[in-house]
């Protein structure tokens, strides 16, 4: 995630703890996020997808019962959906009065894009499966949105405001195992 978004060294206590943040809101392990968020971080920093945007749509994903693995290529497949939308899509955007390609996507950020897609579809899947015929990309855009659109800024205000939240995380660990061993040496005695 540093590499992909070219961040100096000094910004990883950041990134550690908007992972752990990850990791507590949604359905997965820092493994499994080490081993899949590299596939989508360089296209996430390509379309000015914030770092908080990326790991609050992927807590959001996993929560919803998906793999961390497949959350990554689903966030990809919507991401893919405005670089390269098809003609299709651009028309059916057009008679919309939205705009599907990769500057109006990055002129609006990720939040933006997927607020204002789920204003002008509501609930029509046909309109939303027009949009962004990718179905992993759809899938991703679905999940986001509706029912989940709460939990996923819910999601987004916790990475966001997450600085320390890999100290506390560590500071309980050590408190446990202190205490743990408090126990232990009492029994003992």
């Amino acid at each position: 995630v540093v590499n992909a978004y070219g961040l100096d060294i000094s910004e990883a206590g950041r990134i550690s703890d908007i992972a752990f943040k990850t990791v507590e809101k949604g359905k997965t392990t820092f493994p499994q996020l080490a081993s899949s968020v590299g596939r989508v971080a360089p296209i996430a920093a390509q379309m000015n997808v914030s770092i908080e945007e990326l790991f609050a749509s992927l807590a959001t994903l996993t929560k919803t019962g998906l793999s961390t693995d497949e959350a990554v290529t689903r966030v990809s497949g919507t991401l893919n959906a405005f670089m390269k939308p098809t003609e299709e899509a651009k028309k059916k955007a057009k008679e919309m009065g939205f705009e599907m390609s990769a500057a109006a996507f990055k002129s609006k950020g990720f939040t933006g894009a997927l607020k204002e897609i789920e204003t002008l579809v509501g609930d029509d899947t046909d309109a939303l499966g027009e949009l962004i015929p990718n179905v992993r990309g759809l899938g991703a855009v679905m999940a986001l949105t509706g029912k989940n659109a709460d939990d996923y800024r819910e999601n987004l205000d916790a990475v966001t405001n997450s600085v320390g939240a890999m100290d506390t995380a560590h500071k309980k660990i050590a408190n446990g195992i202190s205490d743990r061993y408090d126990q232990s040496v009492n029994k003992i005695s």
